[in-house]
């Protein structure tokens, strides 16, 4: 009697990883211990084997004779066998049709009414590396509870601390800011010399939107009273959250007029907006020389011409923040020996991408 053994359902592809080169690809699962080729590197590999095999779709199954056990005597062995799946037509169909034949012999040799499955014989491949299947790598516990961790925390910044953000816009005295700022031993000294120029500004807040920002900080984007936007950059400390000063006011070394006044050839430290422009003359003349910028103060009541070595690391640096950072960086200014203008200098060092500066951050560890 014949009858078709019908295929098991299972998922249709299998992954596995090509040992020479390391990419992961699929193929049918029905593949399982023949040849292939990895995609990439070319290497022939060979498909492990099903530890379970399934019967393939269409095996014919023959009723023989009973017979000694050929397996325990030497002889060929029977019993249930599976032929190796093919994805190509015309060998699934002579496939089939030597089974037929094998069968048909079989029949005519034993006859009998033990039913076992003929299939042909698999040619022995050359010994190729074995492929396993690709492994499943799931996140570190460590980074998903860091990420959930941190925006927690902003959202909880977000419900619960503007009360401290509007004590720090309130503040009119050193005294008032001092545990409301970040490194408030390099803070308030600035501040102290920053107020007896620039009365505090008497705006307050009426929303604000926490979200975190590499180094451990969080950003806050501030809607005023007057309804203008500001950005503000948040240190969660042990002692409570902290305000960086410095990038909130758009601190300098010295004031704009000051520096045109006194040309220092020291460089000093400047927060500024940057944008390319074409203007060369005295000092920096030569424009193959120098790559020329229009420095724009943080109020956007002042501006200078900063020049920078062109080719330099210097100029690279501004040119990658100038699209990181929209101009908005941190420059180290000087003004050349005898310089004629008040309002040409040189870009000695570009100190940071935006105007929050790495080593200001709080040393203490965050909050947990």
């Amino acid at each position: 009697m014949n009858e078709v053994v019908p295929e098991a359902k299972e998922q249709r592809w299998k992954g596995f990883v090509c040992p020479g080169c390391r990419l992961i690809f699929r193929v049918p699962r029905d593949h399982a211990g023949g040849a292939v080729a990895c995609p990439s590197c070319g290497m022939q590999l060979r498909l492990p084997v099903r530890t379970k095999p399934l019967e393939p779709q269409g095996s014919v199954v023959m009723t023989p004779d009973p017979s000694p056990d050929w397996e325990l005597s030497g002889g060929e062995a029977h019993g249930h066998y599976e032929a190796p799946a093919s994805s190509g037509k015309l060998l699934v169909l002579g496939g089939l049709l030597g089974a037929v034949l094998l069968g048909g012999m079989a029949v005519l040799i034993f006859g009998g009414d033990n039913e076992v499955v003929v299939n042909l014989p698999v040619p022995i491949a050359e010994e190729v590396p074995a492929v396993m299947p690709a492994p499943v790598i799931d996140p570190a516990p460590s980074e998903a509870e860091g990420f959930a961790r941190t925006i927690s925390r902003a959202l909880e910044i977000e419900t619960g601390e503007i009360g401290r953000v509007k004590r720090f816009l309130a503040a009119r005295t050193p005294e008032e800011f001092a545990p409301l700022v970040s490194n408030p031993e390099v803070a308030l000294p600035r501040i102290r010399e920053f107020l007896a120029e620039n009365p505090p500004s008497l705006v307050g807040v009426r929303s604000m939107k926490v979200t975190s920002v590499p180094g451990g900080r969080f950003s806050a984007a501030l809607i005023m009273d007057d309804f203008s936007s500001k950005r503000m950059t948040l240190d969660d400390t042990p002692d409570g959250l902290r305000v960086d000063w410095e990038a909130w006011v758009g601190w300098s070394s010295m004031s704009w007029a000051k520096f045109k006044e006194s040309k220092p050839s020291a460089p000093q430290l400047f927060r500024v907006t940057a944008a390319p422009v074409s203007y060369y003359n005295y000092e920096f003349k030569d424009e193959t020389l120098w790559s020329a910028w229009m420095l724009s103060s943080p109020q956007g009541d002042e501006f200078l011409y900063g020049f920078v070595a062109r080719n330099s690391p210097t100029e690279g640096k501004i040119l990658s923040a100038s699209k990181e950072s929209g101009g908005v960086m941190i420059l180290m200014l000087a003004f050349p020996p005898n310089a004629t203008a008040n309002n040409m200098c040189e870009i000695t060092e570009m100190v940071a991408a935006g105007w929050v500066e790495q080593s200001a951050a709080a040393t203490s560890e965050p909050k947990k």
